[in-house]
């Protein structure tokens, strides 16, 4: 893949003729060998049975051969259609080396949408 920039890359005028020359080039390989989510881990706590509320962590595969930045992240956990968990968490700083595993580390505060003794 290759990406290459123009005069309407700015809008800055003396910048237009730098910006006609970059060019980044970088490949995506096949996927099907390893998950992009290699692994999530929910924390079910004494509080979860008052509040409803776990921790999670989740690892993210890189497949590219540059850095893979992470800024948001928006997910439902389902069983059957049925949703068990919600979240949506912001990141700074989460990067991921190419070929490598990044690890979100554990946040709190994801809400379970069924009660969980219900299901127990």
């Amino acid at each position: 893949m290759t990406v290459k920039g123009d005069a309407a890359s700015t809008p800055y005028g003396s910048l237009q003729p730098a910006f006609e020359g970059v060019e980044l080039a970088t490949a995506v390989s096949g996927i099907n060998n390893k998950p992009i989510i290699t692994e999530v881990t929910v924390t079910i706590g004494l509080t979860t049975l008052v509040n409803n509320m776990v921790e999670v962590e989740f690892k993210i595969y890189n497949p590219l051969n540059t850095d893979l930045v992470i800024e948001f992240v928006q997910a439902d956990a389902s069983v059957n259609g049925q949703i068990f968990a919600h979240f949506d968490q912001s990141f700074d700083g989460f990067v991921i080396p190419p070929g490598q595993i990044g690890s979100s580390g554990t946040f709190g505060n994801v809400l379970l949408t069924q009660v969980l003794l219900h299901h127990w």
